[in-house]
């Protein structure tokens, strides 16, 4: 993992910190930084050499590169083959939909993500994509259909009769949008904005259902 080197702190500051120990030393601080705390300053005897301090960015990509993003499972309204021209809902399970922690430690310096749902990324497998502000709803059986609306839904105007495999692959991915808190080190934390998590892919058949009009 790559590291900051300490370095000794700045005359100007060495002359208002009281020693840090009972004999002669020298206050360090990490070169990676441009501010220091009471965390961030470490104290050396004279004839020591200080240990390099973690890389802050790098603890917090080893936190978020094992952070348990979840896999979202897609629920298509109707179910099953879907039809052209006709609107069907698009949704991931709710119990999705939820903040994810994770930290990564190192030389005394814990950097935590919180990676909070923000959007469903979805592409429909023939060109288009939409991106939903939420996990979507999911239809309920039990209440009238104009009771109930949706955010987020899609309409097929071309079969998929002509795709590989006569389906469209329809993924659906969360991205998340993720705050930093570091201990340990100095409060300055690099942001990680908006970070994709893993793509569920589902393979859908679109119809096209032919109407015939007959007269009297």
């Amino acid at each position: 993992m790559p590291a900051c080197p300490y370095v000794p702190v700045p005359a100007s500051l060495e002359a208002v910190l009281a020693p840090g120990g009972p004999g002669p030393g020298v206050w360090y601080q990490p070169s990676c930084s441009t501010t220091y705390s009471s965390t961030s300053l470490v104290w050396v005897p004279t004839g020591s050499a200080p240990q390099a301090a973690p890389s802050v960015p790098a603890l917090l990509q080893q936190a978020i590169d094992h952070a348990a993003l979840l896999d979202p499972t897609i629920v298509l309204n109707p179910p099953g083959d879907q039809v052209v021209n006709l609107a069907s809902w698009l949704a991931i399970s709710p119990g999705e939909w939820t903040a994810v922690v994770a930290s990564a430690t190192a030389g005394g310096v814990t950097a935590t993500v919180t990676a909070s749902p923000e959007a469903v990324l979805w592409n429909l497998g023939d060109g288009d994509s939409v991106t939903c502000p939420g996990p979507g709803v999911l239809y309920d059986q039990n209440e009238p259909a104009s009771a109930q609306s949706t955010y987020c839904s899609y309409v097929w105007r071309t079969s998929s009769a002509a795709a590989p495999g006569a389906v469209f692959p329809v993924t659906a991915t969360i991205e998340y949008r993720v705050t930093t808190s570091v201990v340990g080190a100095p409060d300055a934390t690099p942001s990680l904005g908006i970070h994709a998590g893993p793509t569920r892919q589902i393979d859908v058949a679109v119809s096209e259902i032919e109407a015939l009009g007959t007269g009297p």
